[in-house]
Order: structure tokens, then sequence, then C-alpha cells
């Protein structure tokens, strides 16, 4: 697997987490053969604990990034969780694979040029997900609580509907940490409520701000809004950020919990 060539894998599992509905689509879970059955997506470069994905394609459509939400040491495979939109370029061609069908994916991204800096010594995680984009935690939680700093993990997960809980099933490992806390909201129910800067007071008004770093995950404009209600607040370090500028790439807690 390169960043810049494309690699086929096999499709080597599927599992459908969530069946879809009137208004949320369905998800499902596949894990994809390495080409090499003895490399692990550490051994390719991934640290997933900075926020490493991969990218897939198919003949005449553009590339999709997907966050992997499996061990980067898992020896021959890697997991992704998908939405299947309808009519979306990507999703349904990958969620319609068989068995030992192949897509092109191309990693470990972002490209070489571009590094991401990991905030360095605060003593608690805010975090956001909307919808999906709980699949981008997973690796981020994950190396997060093997941090010597980290004291408090909070989670707010965005969800349309209950029955989309079912889309975590990668969390389940974190429940019983007593660092970690989840919160919900439900924006389909009948006491919906939607993410504003009132909730995230609300969700993260006891943390110190200063102690504290957030991240937000999801689709780019609900991103950009959840990161401007955090800094109305006083929120102002992000657990991640890329540049070009940054020199020399810090690995994550994760990448460095696992041996050589």
């Amino acid at each position: 697997m390169h960043v810049f060539k494309p690699t086929a894998v096999a499709l080597k599992e599927k599992l459908e987490l969530f069946p879809g509905s009137a208004v949320s689509p369905a998800v499902v879970k596949l894990t994809f053969a390495l080409p090499d059955p003895a490399s692990s997506l550490h051994s390719l470069g991934f640290d997933l604990g900075l926020g490493d994905f991969v990218r897939f394609r198919f003949p005449g459509t553009r590339a999709r990034a997907y966050s992997p939400t499996s061990h980067p040491s898992e020896v021959g495979s890697f997991t992704i969780v998908i939405r299947v939109y309808p009519g979306g370029a990507v999703s349904p061609k990958l969620a319609a694979l068989n068995l030992s069908d192949t897509a092109e994916v191309t990693g470990p991204l972002p490209v070489p040029w571009l590094t991401r800096k990991r905030y360095h010594g605060v003593k608690h995680i805010a975090a956001v997900a909307f919808g999906v984009g709980i699949t981008a935690l997973v690796s981020l939680l994950r190396s997060e609580l093997l941090s010597d700093t980290t004291e408090t993990i909070t989670v707010l997960w965005c969800l349309r509907k209950k029955d989309e809980q079912a889309i975590g099933s990668d969390l389940d490992d974190y429940s019983a940490d007593k660092r970690v806390m989840f919160e919900y909201v439900f924006s389909r129910e009948t006491d919906g409520k939607r993410a504003d800067a009132e909730l995230i007071s609300t969700t993260f008004g006891h943390l110190n701000a200063k102690e504290t770093a957030v991240v937000c995950v999801g689709a780019k404009a609900s991103e950009r809004e959840c990161y401007l209600w955090f800094t109305s607040l006083g929120y102002k370090q992000r657990l991640l950020k890329m540049g070009i500028r940054f020199g020399g790439r810090t690995k994550s807690p994760l990448w460095t919990s696992i041996p050589k």
C-alpha cells in the first residue's frame, strides 16, 4: 500500500451494522485483506493515533476517505465502517462488494508533506462526533487512553435515531473505562436535540478550557461549526492540527505502544 500508488485489496468480511431507515442510510463494516498477509497498518506506516486514513476509489469515481477502526497492529487485514449513501460515488460500490472482490485503496494519508501535530500536555479531551464520524474517534480514543497526561475523555455523539448506536460497536471496549464518558443526542427522536453552542456548554462546561483539547469529527461543515462553538466558549486547543511547517512528525501514544 502506498500514498501515491493504488493497491487492490480483497474483501475478507462484511457485516451490516445498521440496515438503514427513512431518515438514516445503512451502515456496513468491511474488513479487507492486506496484500502482504504478514503486514499490518502499523508496519505500513499508518499512525492511526494521529488520524491517518485510507482512500478508496473505483474506475470513474473520485476517491473517498475512510478511517480504519481496527487496531494498527492487526496482521493481514484492516477494517473500515461506512455509511452507504444512496447515489454516492463510492460507498454503494463498497457495500455491494462480495467476499474476495477487490477495491483500489491508497494510504497512509495525509500526503507526506502535510504533518499532524498532536497537542501535548492537556489533561482532558473534549470530543464531538456527528453520525458515522464516530469511527474516526475509535483510534484516537485508543491512543489518548495510552497517554500519561490524559485524565478524562468526554465524548458527545450526535445521531438521528437511537437505533443508530449500533454503528459504534467498536466503542464497547471503552465503556468500562472510568476515564471515558459518553453523552448522546438524537435529532429525530420525539424529544430530539441538535448540537449547538448551548449543548456544547452543557456537556463540556465542567472541564477547564485551559487544560482541555478538543476534536470534532463528521461532515466538514459540521466540524467547522463545532470548532466555532468551542472557540466561543474559550476552548482554544485542538487535539490535532495539520500543517506544512510542523517539521518532523511526533508519533502518537498508540504508535509508540506497539513493539518494533
